[in-house]
């Protein structure tokens, strides 16, 4: 029983990564555009409300800045947070994030943010959003390295 945690988290972590893989392969196949102003701000405060949603623990907030097919993928809020939790402890709570500029790629923006965890390694988070039927922007999916260097 110990170890179901980690078979989920294993199970559900591609349901995460697996869409901010498509785009970053899309990037080199689609020249990308710069995403500016509203625009540009709109899609940092989706990302940075998830990240403040994460920090206070609230599942069902954190989830809602997720499109209706990672939803479905997980089926719910509280699935949705422990595998961030457990897979994604850099996004989960970041001691720091730094947002590069958004870029635009095909129908979806790419956002790469810069973290660093409690232990000051640095990290890159490469999210992806799609524009919904009503405008807004949701997370589709999230990549996560780890960047050479620790902050000191």
């Amino acid at each position: 029983m110990r170890h179901l945690p980690a078979l989920l988290v294993a199970g559900l972590l591609p349901l995460l990564a697996v869409p901010a893989l498509e785009a970053a392969s899309r990037v080199r196949e689609t020249p990308p555009e710069a995403l500016a102003g509203a625009e540009a701000g709109a899609v940092r405060a989706v990302i940075q409300a998830q990240l403040d949603a994460f920090a206070a623990d609230d599942a069902e907030a954190a989830f809602s800045f997720a499109t209706p097919a990672i939803q479905q993928r997980f089926g719910s809020a509280e699935r949705f947070l422990f595998t961030v939790r457990e897979a994604y402890p850099a996004v989960y709570r970041p001691a720091s994030a730094h947002f590069m500029a958004p870029m635009r790629v095909g129908s979806e923006v790419v956002q790469q943010v810069r973290l660093v965890d409690a232990d000051g390694a640095v990290w890159v988070a490469l999210y992806t959003l799609e524009r919904q039927p009503d405008r807004t922007w949701r997370i589709q999916g999230c990549q996560l390295s780890r960047s050479p260097g620790q902050m000191i």
